[in-house]
C-alpha cells in the first residue's frame, strides 16, 4: 500500500446499506484522490476488501433473530476499533451520506469523533439541503457540506493541493 502524506477517513453506510455501492464509491474516490496525494482510509481495506464479508450473513442472522448480545459483542470488538483508529490517524473525514436509503449511525459516531479530536469532516450528500434533511448533530460536526462530488474534489484540490 502505497504512503501519503494526507489521508482521509471514507466514512459511509455500510450496515443496511447496498454492498457493492458502498464499495464503488470508496474505490472510486480512492482513485480520484491518488493523483492529489491524497490516501484514502477504507473501512473495506484497500480497492474494495472487504474484511467482513464472511460474516455479514451472521450478522444479518443475529438481527433477524434479536440475538443483539451477539452483535454488541461483534461490533464493540471486531468492526469498531479499527475504524475508529482510522479515524483519528487521518487528516480529514470525508463523509458520504447517500438519500434516505440506509441507517448512518456508525459514519454520525465516526463524524463526532472527528470533530471532538478537531478533525475536518467534509460531508457530500445527495439529500435535500433545502429544507435541510441532515440531522442538526450531523451538521454540526461538519466543517463543509457539498452537494456533488465534483464540488468536493474541487475544494480538496484548492484547499490540500499546491
Amino acid at each position: 500500500m502505497e504512503k501519503y502524506e494526507l489521508n482521509t477517513y471514507l466514512a459511509g453506510p455500510i450496515d443496511g446499506a447496498d454492498i457493492d455501492n458502498a464499495k464503488e464509491w470508496r474505490e472510486w474516490l480512492t482513485e480520484q484522490l491518488a493523483p492529489m496525494g491524497i490516501g484514502t482510509l477504507n473501512p473495506f481495506g484497500q480497492f474494495g476488501g472487504d474484511r467482513l464479508a464472511e460474516v455479514r450473513k451472521d450478522l444479518h442472522e443475529w438481527n433477524v433473530r434479536g440475538q443483539v448480545d451477539n452483535i454488541r459483542e461483534f461490533v464493540s470488538k471486531v468492526v469498531m476499533p479499527p475504524d475508529l483508529d482510522m479515524v483519528e490517524k487521518c487528516d480529514f473525514v470525508t463523509l458520504h451520506i447517500p438519500k434516505l436509503t440506509s441507517e448512518v449511525c456508525g459514519s454520525y459516531g465516526e463524524a463526532t469523533l472527528a470533530f471532538y479530536l478537531n478533525i475536518p469532516v467534509y460531508i457530500v450528500t445527495t439529500r435535500c439541503l433545502r429544507p435541510v434533511t441532515l440531522p442538526n448533530w450531523i451538521i454540526g460536526c461538519s466543517d463543509k457540506i457539498f452537494s456533488s462530488w465534483a464540488d468536493y474534489l474541487y475544494f480538496i484540490g484548492d484547499k490540500y493541493i499546491e
